[in-house]
């Protein structure tokens, strides 16, 4: 799908939903939305919130039961998505979005709003991703939970909707603080990237930020759409690294989409089973489809 999305916020904003959803996986292709929650903000303070469970299509795997604590039972009775999307619809109406890693949550959103409602969703949107990265450049990594920890926030991350959500808004005031004590330009943390698929080598050159920033990649499958020595360089011009197995020291695994696919019916590789056994003892890893990599990277049109 074609995704029109808003566009990036480069100042501080005093007025934003902030919002997390909680997912039967990251893909937005072969995976669904089981939580969302919101909180509308104005000048740092929670004027009001939306949350709700979502019943999904199919049962959600045990490995996602034992991340979230969200059960098929706790589920069953729940609406469907397309039951909520009105609501959400008018909670975030007309405001700027605030997320952490915001586009796995978007494309998500996007999705669905288009699928049910007709409607792109075009809010104006910042990243708390990007942000922590700019304002942070010294931390090893930026993933919601360590900045949390780092940074000492009342709110801890816990893999719920509503956790994740006032752990951003904490993380992205306590952002501008700093911004505001070190006399900083807020417009001018950002630069302009080359979104244009046509030449991936013109994306990793306009690429400054080192946006994989150390993270280390294992890859597992068959990729569809590149072989898997271009997608090892494309890691490793972005500032991250590869190995050959998984282990606590990784932060991604990379599914191609037949592995990916293969998943939701329940056919798991000996790296996947090793893998959602290091998320479930609090490792800070992920498991993604080749196509949420290339999002990642900035390299699929209109993937921001």
């Amino acid at each position: 799908m074609r995704r029109n999305k808003g566009d990036f916020v480069t100042e501080a904003i005093d007025e934003y939903i902030v919002f997390d959803l909680e997912t039967t996986g990251l893909s937005p292709e072969y995976d669904e939305i089981i939580e969302f929650s919101a909180c509308h903000v104005v000048e740092g303070n929670i004027v009001s919130k939306y949350g709700t469970l979502i019943q999904p299509n199919y049962s959600i795997p045990e490995f996602i039961e034992q991340l979230t604590g969200i059960t098929n039972d706790m589920l069953k009775d729940k609406p469907k998505i397309e039951a909520v999307l009105p609501d959400i619809q008018r909670f975030i109406k007309g405001k700027i979005l605030l997320g952490h890693n915001i586009h796995f949550d978007l494309n998500f959103l996007y999705d669905v709003f288009k699928t049910h409602l007709d409607v792109e969703l075009n809010n104006n949107y910042v990243d708390m991703l990007r942000v922590a990265r700019k304002v942070y450049p010294e931390f090893k990594t930026h993933k919601l939970g360590y900045l949390a920890k780092m940074l000492e926030t009342k709110h801890k991350p816990a893999h719920r909707a509503l956790s994740d959500a006032l752990a951003t808004h904490e993380l992205y005031e306590m952002a501008k603080a700093v911004i505001r004590e070190k006399d900083m330009d807020f417009s001018k943390l950002y630069q302009s990237r080359n979104k244009t698929i046509n030449d991936i080598k013109s994306v990793v050159s306009a690429n400054e930020e080192g946006i994989l920033n150390g993270e280390v990649f294992v890859f597992t499958g068959t990729l569809e759409k590149m072989e898997r020595k271009k997608a090892w360089e494309l890691v490793v011009k972005h500032g991250g690294d590869i190995a050959d197995a998984v282990s606590k020291k990784v932060n991604y695994l990379v599914l191609g989409n037949g592995a990916y696919r293969q998943r939701l019916k329940g056919g798991k590789s000996s790296k996947m089973r090793k893998a959602e056994a290091l998320i479930l003892q609090g490792n800070e890893l992920q498991i993604i489809s080749e196509n949420v990599f290339y999002e990642m990277l900035n390299i699929i049109s209109n993937s921001e």
